[in-house]
């Protein structure tokens, strides 16, 4: 094998010229080919990075405003809730306040009617004329004279 060596160091010597030669030829080329590619993946992998930066902060800012937007209105909508439920509870309690109190005072006067008009047949039975009656009770002798009818 040193004997093929030896045999075709000349021609081996030659080609290894040759091929720094060639370099040397081609070396701007091979150079402008090399600097163009790293551009071109710094390009691309810059590209990519923009990307995945601009999805993340749109998913974000997306993320951001759908959760703000909830919040909002989760808010409007207990506000409203609570100015109807306000406003139904209100008009409850004052129906049912109204219908109680109606019911004591109608109840009242029911009971001062009854002692009116008790006392206006006591008053009558033992003879008191209709005038004094109408002036002990309060009420007119119209009034007297109507309970008594």
């Amino acid at each position: 094998m040193d004997l093929i060596v030896r045999a075709n160091q000349k021609q081996i010597e030659e080609e290894r010229k040759m091929c720094d030669a060639l370099r040397e030829i081609f070396a701007d080329e091979l150079k402008r080919i090399a600097v163009e590619d790293a551009q071109k993946m710094a390009e691309e992998m810059a590209g990519k990075m923009a990307e995945d930066m601009a999805g993340k902060m749109a998913e974000d800012m997306a993320e951001k405003m759908a959760k703000e937007m909830a919040e909002e209105m989760a808010k409007k909508t207990a506000e409203k809730t609570t100015a109807q439920l306000k406003k139904e509870v209100t008009a409850q309690v004052t129906e049912e306040v109204t219908a109680q109190v109606t019911e004591k005072i109608s109840a009242k006067c029911i009971e001062q009617g009854e002692r009116r008009a008790k006392q206006i047949f006591k008053l009558f039975a033992i003879g008191t004329p209709i005038e004094i009656i109408a002036e002990k009770c309060g009420v007119s002798t119209n009034k007297v004279q109507q309970i008594l009818e």
